[in-house]
């Protein structure tokens, strides 16, 4: 799921653009009524979004509804296991916001409810970067809970600073495989923030490339954080960075972050991960029970050997047996960073 977006932030100037309608009755953008930086129909005070907005939606009934009375649903960035992510314009003339937004019932909705709550913690806990910065959160009357069918008509939501930039998995998308030196340079900043959130008390639980972006100056976001602590029988996580112990069924832990963050680093220094397969439960089983294939560089570079073990260590099977922490693992892999270009490219 995405907190962001990799372009501009939609704005007053974007829904005042010809080209935008109501999502409830598409009306002319000539029927329209102003509500602080927010551009309402007046027939039914729905903010107006773009058309590109509306017809990516897919029918979305909560697009262009007014959250907490103060942020408009003007475009849908993606959804995931607890929610759906929207880019919202403040009606005060605050800055734009990702608000993700629970709703529904069903079997699931018991376990999709603990997800976003304890994202929520999580986000609240950490308070800011490395995470995205909460902005408020709290429930509202589900506007489209009648049309749905829904049982429930109450919908929760969680509204955040909004994070510009690329996720690790656009870049290596659009750049391929990474230089050494800079491959270990993004798993150390990565590790860095994952480190903060640690000692913050929080644990990921999802870590993988789509949840990480660089935003500008370099900046490190980790986007996604805080799968639920509590056992609630279903498996939680990216069958592509699983740690074994998720795939068990267990709660997440410091220790399978450590194991996420060894995957990622895997990721980027070979430009692939230990373990494919287009069958989710083919990779949790590869996970669970299969050694790691031995790290090699994705342009064929010589690696120092310290760095295999390194990597070795974080995908172990065995908690006890990967690094010490996100800390001790971060400073392993830049004191290897300070003399790696000059060993190799000598």
């Amino acid at each position: 799921m995405s907190l962001r977006r990799p372009g501009a932030v939609v704005d007053h100037a974007a829904v005042s653009l010809p080209r935008v309608v109501c999502p409830q009755c598409r009306g002319p953008a000539s029927r329209r009524g102003a509500w602080g930086e927010v551009v309402l129909c007046t027939l039914h005070g729905r903010a107006l979004v773009s058309e590109a907005a509306f017809e990516g939606s897919d029918g979305d009934g909560v697009l262009g509804f007014l959250v907490g009375e103060r942020w408009a649903l003007v475009e849908r960035l993606g959804a995931g296991s607890s929610g759906v992510v929207y880019g919202a314009l403040d009606r005060q003339g605050g800055e734009p916001a990702a608000v993700k937004v629970l709703r529904g019932t069903g079997p699931d909705r018991e376990a999709r409810r603990l997800r976003f709550a304890s994202a929520l913690r999580a986000l609240v806990r950490v308070g800011g970067a490395p995470a995205p910065r909460v902005l408020a959160s709290g429930s509202f009357p589900d506007p489209a809970a009648e049309e749905a069918r829904f049982d429930g008509a109450t919908a929760h939501y969680v509204a955040m600073e909004l994070v510009l930039g690329e996720s690790l998995a656009e870049r290596l998308a659009r750049v391929g495989p990474l230089p050494l030196a800079e491959a270990l340079s993004f798993a150390v900043q990565v590790l860095r923030a994952l480190a903060l959130v640690h000692h913050r008390g929080a644990i990921h639980g999802d870590l993988r490339l789509e949840h990480i972006v660089l935003g500008p100056g370099g900046r490190v976001t980790l986007l996604d954080l805080g799968a639920p602590s509590e056992d609630t029988s279903a498996v939680v996580g990216s069958p592509l960075t699983m740690a074994p112990e998720q795939v068990r069924g267990e709660p997440p832990t410091f220790a399978s972050d450590v194991y996420a963050a060894g995957v990622v680093l895997y990721q980027l220094v070979a430009g692939q991960p230990p373990f494919r397969s287009p069958d989710a439960f083919a990779l949790r089983r590869a996970h669970r029970v299969t050694p790691a294939p031995p790290l090699v560089a994705a342009g064929g570079e010589p690696l120092p050997e310290a760095l295999g073990t390194l990597a070795r260590r974080a995908l172990a099977k065995e908690p006890a047996e990967r690094p010490n922490g996100a800390s001790a693992f971060a400073d392993d892999l830049a004191r290897m960073l300070l003399t790696y270009p000059v060993r190799v490219g000598g």
